[in-house]
């Protein structure tokens, strides 16, 4: 018993943190335009819409599909969560327009600085995933070192709303298990 409720907790607990994926395929805005604020959630401070006309990095920056952002503030780009939550950073795919950069990022919650990283490599020649795992965060600032504009696709990202609302699927999962653990507690207490 103790392991279906353990499996069931495991269940539950995955199916309630759905990874949302940004991949600014949607974004109605035209390339080299700024993100509409608001767009998926965020104020995209100081971020751009790029497409593969725009050259070698930009076109390696698109991991997925013909679209990426791009953001080229070396004192640092902001982007913003629009809603009252916070959300989670997971990770992006990020690369520079043109030869080779380093790239950091701090996350803040309510103007508070909680997380930092030290600077990370990134080219033109191809994406790296840079994954950080932020929790409770507001804003994410970008720094870059140069001058050439940095390109990020696949925003991966987290609502860290403590109202999270299982999926009916979940829900009937968790319902079935629950009552099959109670008719095997009653079966044990009758046969004893």
């Amino acid at each position: 018993m103790k392991r279906t409720l353990i499996a069931l907790s495991c269940l539950l607990s995955t199916t309630m943190v759905q990874a949302n994926v940004v991949t600014f395929e949607d974004s109605t805005v035209g390339a080299g335009d700024a993100l509409s604020a608001g767009y998926s959630g965020f104020n995209w401070g100081d971020t751009y819409l790029a497409d593969e006309s725009f050259g070698v990095g930009y076109l390696t920056g698109s991991a997925s599909g013909s679209k990426a952002a791009y953001g080229s503030q070396v004192w640092g780009s902001n982007i913003q969560w629009a809603n009252t939550d916070t959300f989670n950073f997971v990770g992006a795919y990020w690369t520079i327009s043109r030869s080779t950069a380093s790239i950091r990022f701090e996350g803040f919650n309510d103007g508070v600085r909680l997380f930092q990283n030290s600077n990370q490599a990134i080219n033109s020649s191809s994406p790296t995933w840079i994954e950080l795992n932020w929790s409770g965060i507001d804003q994410l600032k970008i720094y870059q070192t140069g001058v050439n504009p940095w390109v990020m696709d696949d925003f991966t990202y987290n609502i860290a709303s403590s109202g999270a609302v299982p999926e009916p699927a979940t829900l009937a999962l968790l319902t079935l298990g629950l009552t099959g653990m109670g008719v095997a507690r009653r079966r044990k207490s009758h046969t004893a």
